[in-house]
Formats: structure tokens, C-alpha cells, sequence
């Protein structure tokens, strides 16, 4: 098996056992439990699974990424996507809620960040081959070409078109918005730290669905140079690499609920290696 993470990529499903075995001695009562599923696929071809799970542990042990013991409750969710195969996962790229975890250790984001930035000198970001925005039916289709013109052409507008009004937005380090307005402000945020942003999906799957709802998920990967203000504080001219997935509940065409996860802890690691830090938006 080939794993993205955060810290890296790893090979091999010894690798998987080590580091999960590092996680339960920091976090001895950890429990996951799943949220959504989002697949597509058979028997005969294999299947694409999107994961979506909540994470319950109070940090009782020793960890080199977590530091000392600190008794602290932590509550974090995280996405997994797993390309699957004959019962056993191949391939999977793990998007995890790493700032809202040290967030709740008591920790200072941008600090930790800082202090741990040579991680990223052993990243690789995980590859992949672009699907199309063009060409692809509905929903999936509708909601590719909303998420370029949004994402990619600026166009601000699409928000309106490809969103509910009541949406509900579920993001890292705990962001959680109510209505188009929140979610408006949220993007131009992060346009505004990225200017030249590009938006890339990697893979989209929509789940056969009884209901009168749609369940929808992409993985996905953006790059852009971090020349301007917004939630990571003011401009370095870091070059930053995002990756992430996001799961899509829509009703009618539109998005009425979406969990969006990225490597934000790993972005701040980009943005602040080999350079003091000042705690800032992102550390508050």
C-alpha cells in the first residue's frame, strides 16, 4: 500500500501499522467512528471510498509529535480517500485535522509549526492526473465546472448558482460557517493569501443514493505563492502546496452541506520554515 499523510508519503503496510501504533500510545482510548461513506465502483473493478471520521481520545501518552502528556480531550475529523481492490486498500490519502488537534493540546499552531517545519523538506506531494471540468454529466459535472469557476476564474458569482442559502460548511482547524455569506468570505480569504492560486481535481465520485439527496466526493490539489494577508498572517512569498478532499451533500443540484479538509498544519509548515515566528490569525 502507498499512504499520503500529512508528514509524507509512506510505503508498505508495516508503515501503517507503526504509525498508527505511535498515535494509540500518545492517545491510549482513541476511538473513530464513520460519518459518511462516499464510493463508486464494483466487485470486478474495484472501488474508490471516501471516508469521513470523528475521532474521539484524551492524550494520556508520550508522542514525538505530540509532545509530553497533557490529559487534554481531543475531538477532530478527518477524510480518508482508499482505492480498494479484492478487500485490501492499495492507495490511500489521508487529510487530517492536525492544527485543530494541537489546537486542542493547548498548543500554539503557528509556533508548532514552526518548530516542526524540516518535515517538509521529506514531502511529497501525492500524485495525479487531472480529471476534466468539461464533458462530465450531472451532478458530478455541474458541480466540477462551479468549483473552476469559483476556484480557478474568480468568478464569485458561481457561489450564488452552485450553493444552498442555508449551506453549512465544515473546514479545517474547525471552521464552521452558516450561509453563502461565510462561505464567500472564507474563499476570498484564501484567494487573497494565494493570488495566483490554481485548483486541480484529482478524482470525483458520486455514491448511488436512495434519497432525495446526493453524496459527493472529490480529491483534489491546488498551488499557489503566498503573497498576500489572510488567515496565514502577512505575505512571505512561500510557494504553498494544498491537497486535500471534500465530501459534497447536494439536493436539487445544489451544495446544502460540505466538509472540506487540507493539509492546513502542513501549509503554515511551508509558510514558516527556516524563519522566527509571530503568532498570528492562524495561531489564535
Amino acid at each position: 500500500v502507498r499512504v499520503w499523510t500529512d508528514r509524507g508519503d509512506g510505503h508498505g503496510r508495516q508503515n501503517v501499522v507503526t504509525g498508527t501504533l505511535q498515535t494509540q500510545a500518545a492517545f491510549p482510548d482513541i476511538r473513530l467512528y464513520a460519518d459518511a461513506i462516499a464510493w463508486s465502483g464494483g466487485e470486478d473493478t474495484g472501488f474508490i471510498t471516501s471516508h469521513r471520521l470523528m475521532k474521539v481520545a484524551h492524550h494520556t501518552g508520550h508522542s514525538e509529535r505530540f509532545g509530553p502528556p497533557s490529559g487534554s480531550a481531543v475531538r477532530t475529523w478527518n477524510i480518508a480517500t482508499c482505492h480498494v481492490h479484492e478487500n485490501r486498500i492499495y492507495a490511500e490519502w489521508l487529510t487530517s485535522n492536525t492544527a485543530e488537534w494541537h489546537r486542542q493540546l493547548g498548543h500554539d499552531i503557528v509556533e508548532r509549526a514552526a518548530a516542526t517545519a524540516d518535515a517538509v523538506e521529506r514531502l511529497t506531494v501525492p500524485p495525479a492526473t487531472p480529471i476534466p471540468f468539461d464533458g462530465i454529466g450531472a451532478p458530478v459535472g455541474p458541480l466540477l465546472r462551479g468549483i473552476d469557476a469559483i476556484w480557478n476564474r474568480r468568478e464569485l458569482p458561481a457561489i450564488g448558482r452552485l450553493y444552498a442559502p442555508g449551506l453549512r460548511f465544515h473546514g479545517p482547524t474547525d471552521r464552521e460557517f452558516y450561509g453563502r455569506g461565510e462561505y464567500r468570505g472564507f474563499v476570498v480569504s484564501l484567494l487573497a493569501a494565494l493570488p495566483d492560486l490554481v485548483f486541480e481535481v484529482d478524482e470525483a465520485i458520486q455514491t448511488p443514493d436512495a434519497g432525495d439527496s446526493t453524496l459527493v466526493a472529490t480529491r483534489w490539489r491546488a498551488a499557489g505563492t503566498h503573497a498576500g494577508g489572510g488567515p496565514w498572517g502577512p505575505p512571505t512569498g512561500r510557494r504553498v502546496h494544498l491537497w486535500g478532499a471534500t465530501q459534497y451533500r447536494l439536493r436539487q443540484g445544489r451544495i446544502e452541506e460540505e466538509w472540506m479538509m487540507f493539509n492546513e498544519f502542513e501549509v503554515l509548515q511551508q509558510i514558516y520554515r527556516g524563519a522566527p515566528f509571530e503568532s498570528g490569525p492562524a495561531g489564535s
